[in-house]
């Protein structure tokens, strides 16, 4: 949680508050940390893929770990960035027109 706050508030060519990037981080490890649970129990319950990749099964799972990672982290990060732009609009104003 602590890598990805500070991902969160560090990286971006913007002002980001501790409290967004903080909420950013937490989601983010909780997404993974549901993500990585469910995966573990689909390569020990589902032996499936063995059969049908045989000794290439390492790549697919991989690609797909890759693929859940950086999906999680992006999301995290828009996430983070909404919470921003959100206390910055003046209220009752529509985002755009």
């Amino acid at each position: 949680m602590a890598a990805l706050t500070s991902m969160f508030y560090l990286v971006p060519n913007t002002k980001v508050r501790l409290r967004d990037a903080f909420a950013g981080g937490l989601i983010a490890s909780m997404a993974f940390e549901l993500g990585k649970r469910g995966f573990t129990t689909y390569l020990v319950k589902m032996p499936t893929y063995k059969a049908l990749y045989g000794a290439f099964a390492v790549l697919p799972m991989f690609l797909l770990w890759v693929y859940f990672s950086w999906l999680v982290t992006l999301v995290a990060a828009m996430m983070t960035a909404n919470l921003a732009l959100t206390r910055r609009r003046p209220a009752g104003k529509p985002a755009r027109a």
